[in-house]
């Protein structure tokens, strides 16, 4: 793989090249995302603590937009140096603000399909279709590959089948930006899934979209896995960014909620996230700080900055890896933070955050 090609501004259907209009095609889908139906609809779903005492609640909306910001600084930094390692990237028009608002609109719409309650939700829609009385009447209609994505519903399928709707509000993305959010590019069923690959623990899209996919993966020169019979490809490598920007918000931003609703002590949190900041933290001038949310806050910040700089590193460190398809792992997983990470996640589980 390639990167001319996996930041192709091509949209199905449609025979571009990139252009350097004031207003990108991928700046285009951002702001397409942006006022999207689908993505408004984000408002409505609680993202960890429903009816709180104080006026702010998380939602899937507000996690979005967070992920999306984290997502720019990933995209734009790792961008810079990708463009300076491939000058015939630059030659091609290509900038490092290209990388970042392509993985910031896919982060954007990263939570889309994901239903009401999370995983419970989906495990709920699952065992709807499962019962006795409607599986008798909907079973021998499909293939035993669209039983298999009824059966098993997957939040990252449906939100790739909502922007690829037809006249749904003029979503029709650029596949640069579809293969950055398509974090499992395989389809529900496979004959032998990997357990080594991060991008086969799930899938990504449906029977009525595998055509639209392997549009995608035929224009971004994807690598093929499994048998003929199998619909399943490498990632865009843009997809470990989105994936990271998402383990850092839920991680950090989940933990700054329970200290500021009481479920986690202030000197835990001091105490993790100084973990992650290292020798930019200073004590003195954090004790200046009076109020309490305020520390919170500024250990957020600084946390997430060191956070998306170890992920940067991580990233252009195994880019090429990643485009032969040999890396494929959460890069949260394999960062010196990752420790860090897992004791953070550990405590949200203890706390019930």
């Amino acid at each position: 793989m390639n990167w001319e090609q996996l930041l192709s501004d091509r949209r199905p259907g449609e025979k571009s090249t990139h252009s350097n209009k004031q207003r990108s095609k991928f700046e285009q889908d951002y702001d397409r995302i942006v006022f999207s139906h689908p993505f408004r609809m984000l408002q409505d779903k609680t993202q960890v603590f429903p009816l709180p005492k104080q006026a702010f609640v998380h939602t899937r909306l507000t996690h979005s937009l967070e992920v999306a910001s984290v997502a720019r600084s990933l995209g734009k930094l790792s961008g810079e140096r990708i463009v300076a390692a491939y000058p015939a990237l630059h030659e091609k028009g290509f900038t490092s603000a290209d990388f970042g608002v392509i993985v910031s609109a896919a982060a954007l719409m990263h939570d889309m399909g994901n239903p009401p309650f999370g995983h419970a939700g989906e495990n709920a829609i699952s065992e709807f279709f499962m019962r006795q009385d409607i599986a008798d009447m909907a079973r021998s209609a499909m293939s035993h590959k669209q039983w298999a994505d009824i059966t098993n519903f997957e939040g990252n399928a449906q939100g790739f089948r909502l922007v690829n709707k037809q006249n749904y509000q003029g979503l029709k993305l650029t596949f640069a930006t579809l293969g950055a959010f398509t974090k499992y590019p395989r389809e529900s069923k496979i004959s032998a899934p990997d357990p080594k690959r991060k991008s086969q623990k799930k899938y990504g899209f449906l029977q009525g979209n595998k055509d639209i996919f392997s549009e995608l993966a035929g224009e971004m020169n994807l690598i093929r896995l499994g048998t003929a019979e199998d619909a399943a490809w490498c990632r865009n490598p843009l997809a470990f960014l989105v994936e990271a920007a998402d383990d850092i918000c839920y991680n950090i931003i989940d933990l700054e909620d329970g200290t500021n609703l009481g479920l986690v002590t202030m000197a835990e949190t001091q105490e993790l996230l100084t973990e992650i900041i290292g020798d930019q933290y200073d004590d003195k001038k954090f004790r200046q700080i009076h109020s309490r949310k305020e520390q919170v806050s500024v250990l957020r910040a600084m946390a997430i900055t060191a956070l998306i700089g170890e992920c940067v590193d991580k990233f252009v460190a195994e880019e090429v890896c990643m485009r032969n398809g040999t890396f494929d792992k959460a890069l949260t997983d394999h960062i010196p933070s990752t420790r860090a990470l897992k004791k953070i996640q550990d405590l949200s589980i203890k706390k019930n955050i």
